[in-house]
């Protein structure tokens, strides 16, 4: 954690007049010629003992831009801050910048009681120093789970394992290949999270200050961001088998509405396992359950009920639109789709003071049932765009 300290010139000190004097049984820190064959007088010298230096300090911080909470008169004169958790698109390494600045007073207090300062040293204009620091690299990707709470919760006393599987969508410009780049990627987010966690759980010093984001809300947001990972690299460690796909991996492809990220047109046909005698397919586009959007915050994914991202909102019974904004936390988890297809799960997207929350946005329908009652109802979920 990066501390700034102040260290001034202090003032001239008091002086006494030197003297000779007699003295060879009274060691003394000021006889400098004490234990030299010879000489028997004490030779003084000239000055007291210092007085300490105090400080009154006001410390302003800011990261790129936003101000934090300052701390005003303080008398430490060297201090430890904790700067917000910053995160970045993974494949980008983008530094953020904290800003310290101080001003206030160096001075040095009269031994005499009521009486004025010694000498007072004004910092003016601020002292300010920059602080650059990296920011946990997150990648995008949408999560569509056929079964309920991120595939851990059969639907209906369904508990054959073959009908849980994980669909994990990528935008178009993401650096990832295959399920394998998805797992190194989330592995790198628990190991850099983790020795935050850690650091921050434990007492911190009287000098330490966290003037964004509280540590106890810094530690609940990397948990709800570790916990959103833990989901997803669960459901991709189980084994595929035969027909039996436990996860599958499909990018999207660029479009008119989003270039760069694009999106994925029609879901259909997309398959994780035959049913018996190979006459027929489990189907993602109508099995999803529970959806976990992972993304850095501020990050906006669409799905749409009908293929091609078709919407009319003259007609919500028939159409349905989702839109998932990531908060600081980097999640969105949607932990029952069909009855609350716009619910946020409180665990992976808790509103913590100081940080900006995830956000749903629902429009239409994407079951028969208006509303929706179970996860029995029948639900489509037929194209994605990432924005």
């Amino acid at each position: 954690m990066p501390g700034v300290s102040v260290n001034l010139p202090g003032p001239p000190l008091p002086v006494n007049t030197p003297s000779l004097g007699k003295d060879p049984n009274a060691p003394s820190a000021d006889d400098v010629l004490s234990g030299v064959p010879g000489i028997v007088g004490v030779i003084e010298s000239g000055h007291l003992p210092p007085t300490p230096l105090a400080v009154q300090l006001d410390w302003n911080f800011s990261v790129d831009g936003v101000p934090g909470t300052p701390k005003p008169n303080l008398s430490a004169s060297v201090i430890s801050v904790v700067p917000p958790i910053a995160f970045n698109d993974l494949g980008t390494r983008p530094l953020h910048t904290m800003t310290i600045s101080v001003s206030g007073s160096v001075y040095v207090p009269n031994p005499e009681p009521a009486m004025p300062n010694l000498a007072t040293y004004t910092i003016d204009p601020p002292l300010s120093v920059d602080v650059d620091f990296p920011g946990i690299p997150i990648p995008r990707l949408l999560g569509l789970f056929t079964w309920p709470k991120y595939g851990t919760e059969p639907t209906s006393g369904d508990t054959d394992p073959d009908d849980s599987s994980l669909l994990v969508m990528l935008p178009a410009d993401s650096p990832l290949a295959g399920l394998d780049g998805v797992s190194s990627a989330l592995k790198t987010v628990q190991e850099t999270a983790v020795p935050i966690i850690s650091l921050l759980s434990g007492p911190l010093g009287a000098t330490t200050f966290a003037p964004f984001v509280p540590p106890a809300g810094i530690v609940q947001q990397l948990s709800a961001l570790i916990a959103g990972v833990e989901k997803m690299t669960t459901r991709m460690s189980v084994a595929s088998h035969g027909d039996y796909k436990a996860a599958m991996l499909i990018p999207a492809s660029a479009n008119l509405n989003s270039p760069t990220r694009g999106g994925i047109d029609d879901l259909n046909g997309i398959w994780w396992d035959k049913e018996t005698g190979g006459l027929d397919h489990d189907y993602y586009h109508d099995h999803a359950k529970s959806l976990l959007w992972i993304a850095p915050p501020k990050a906006n994914v669409v799905i749409y009920r009908d293929s091609h991202f078709e919407w009319d909102k003259g007609d919500v019974d028939q159409h349905g639109r989702l839109t998932m904004t990531t908060g600081d936390t980097c999640l969105v988890g949607i932990p029952e789709f069909r009855p609350n297809p716009a619910d946020l799960d409180p665990v992976l997207s808790p509103s913590i003071p100081g940080l900006r929350p995830a956000n749903t946005h629902l429009d239409g329908y994407f079951t028969n049932e208006h509303p929706p009652t179970s996860n029995d109802d029948k639900a489509w979920t037929d194209s994605v765009e990432f924005l």
